[in-house]
């Protein structure tokens, strides 16, 4: 864009090489000893196996986090209703690839412990937790797409043409809000796309291998349904022996943020994000922290 380009030090080249090296699985430093990856690896699978044996009842929850993301009721059972009642709405849910089935999915995820633990993944399948994770993930895309539906239509209704942005409506504003955070401001009513309704069959046609609409869908499911990869855990948390320390503590770090977005849907400034106490400058979405408050319990 014309700006001059930055300066890059040895210490950016070095935290960009390790966070492949972390992304692809690998070691952060060459010079890990593999014993001591080895001697990691192995503990964290003897704790999966006799710390979590009855996750898939404590993973009930999962069926409500949609609920407490979107903040819409009629959103929520009307994208569980239809996956359940409507093969191609499911087949479409299927192929955006919220829920890979296979191997593929599960060496991408730091769910079942240590890296290429073929004894862990073996236990979750066994305890049903892996195909009741991959369920609600489709029930979380699910409700997901019927949210964006409904910003949109949000949008659309109340946007005016003739005012800048800081002078629309706080409804304006939610939407607005909502739907840049997944990427899909093309869907907005001055975007390229905009004079297409998420809603119609035209869409689900249309859009079907839309890139920015899967990679929404799939963010919203992965940001209610809890499987953190390496992006939701910190980069020091990610050696062999940090990797001890912080083992089943990424699930509670992630309900955390969860529990910070329900505060900044409310009370977070429309302009910032960041919280404030002027009621004129505030979100005023309460619906998340409402969910939380009750149905989450």
């Amino acid at each position: 864009k014309g700006d001059k380009a930055p300066s890059w030090t040895n210490e950016d080249f070095r935290f960009m090489d390790k966070s492949l090296a972390v992304a692809m699985k690998k070691p952060q430093d060459a010079d890990y000893n593999r014993a001591l990856m080895k001697m990691s690896k192995t503990v964290r699978g003897f704790n999966n196996i006799s710390l979590l044996g009855f996750t898939t009842l404590t993973s009930l929850g999962d069926l409500i986090l949609p609920l407490v993301r979107s903040g819409s009721m009629q959103d929520y059972v009307k994208g569980l209703g239809k996956w359940a009642t409507d093969p191609d709405y499911r087949r479409f849910m299927y192929n955006t690839g919220v829920a890979i089935e296979n191997i593929l999915h599960e060496r991408q995820l730091y769910m079942y412990g240590g890296t290429g633990s073929k004894l862990s993944n073996a236990f979750f399948n066994t305890t049903l937790l892996t195909p009741w994770t991959d369920l609600n993930r489709q029930f979380a895309g699910s409700v997901g797409f019927e949210s964006f539906k409904t910003m949109q239509a949000k949008a659309n209704r109340h946007y005016n043409p003739r005012v800048s942005f800081d002078k629309q409506s706080v409804e304006y504003k939610q939407a607005h809000r909502y739907l840049k955070g997944y990427g899909l401001e093309k869907f907005l009513p001055e975007g390229n796309e905009g004079k297409v309704s998420l809603d119609s069959t035209e869409a689900l046609t249309k859009f079907a291998d839309d890139k920015d609409l899967r990679q929404a869908i799939i963010r919203f499911a992965d940001e209610s349904i809890f499987q953190p990869n390496p992006n939701d855990i910190p980069m020091w948390a990610q050696t062999p022996i940090a990797s001890l320390v912080f083992q089943l503590k990424s699930f509670p770090l992630m309900m955390t943020r969860l529990g910070k977005y329900t505060l900044d849907e409310m009370f977070g400034d429309m302009e910032t994000g960041k919280l404030t106490v002027n009621p004129k400058r505030m979100n005023r979405n309460a619906w998340p922290l409402l969910y939380m408050a009750s149905a989450g319990p």
